[in-house]
């Protein structure tokens, strides 16, 4: 249950425009999966059909910026404070580079094994603390060399 596209993430946010999407948004397309989960029917082999239901954790996560969002505030965010504390992340983190425009912003590889580990929105709002871009960054910010890799575990 992945967004296929910024239309799902569109239609669920609200907003008419890709450009105006942010990182939250797509965010919060996981809140119900992340508190709730999602049933998937199952068929046994004696035909009997079951739902069971996935979480989804997030496994790991880097997100590029474009190098000229790192030198302007192109994110669209009003809070002069936020966007100096954005810049300032950037330029405290090591800079370690995707190509030649992009600086990685934030990396996050989970070592809990699966049943120990925080729910998605969960960690994501706990990475924010940090790197508050995650949730202010407009997809256009964002380099396409950014990935993340969501693990969904039964929910027992």
């Amino acid at each position: 249950m992945v967004p296929n596209d910024s239309k799902e993430v569109e239609a669920k946010s609200g907003l008419k425009n890709k450009e105006d999407i942010k990182l939250q948004d797509i965010w919060e397309v996981y809140d119900e999966w992340s508190s709730c989960g999602v049933g998937i029917s199952v068929i046994l082999e004696s035909g009997e059909s079951i739902v069971q239901y996935y979480v989804p954790y997030l496994s790991a996560i880097q997100i590029f910026i474009k190098k000229s969002t790192s030198s302007t505030s192109s994110h669209h965010d009003d809070d002069d404070a936020s966007t100096k504390s954005n810049d300032k992340n950037l330029k405290s983190d090591n800079s370690c580079c995707s190509g030649d425009h992009d600086h990685l912003y934030v990396q996050f590889y989970e070592s809990c094994s699966p049943y120990l580990r925080v729910p998605f929105l969960d960690k994501i709002i706990e990475l924010a603390q940090s790197y508050p871009g995650l949730l202010t960054f407009c997809i256009n910010d964002i380099s396409p060399a950014s990935w993340m890799s969501i693990a969904w575990y039964v929910f027992l």
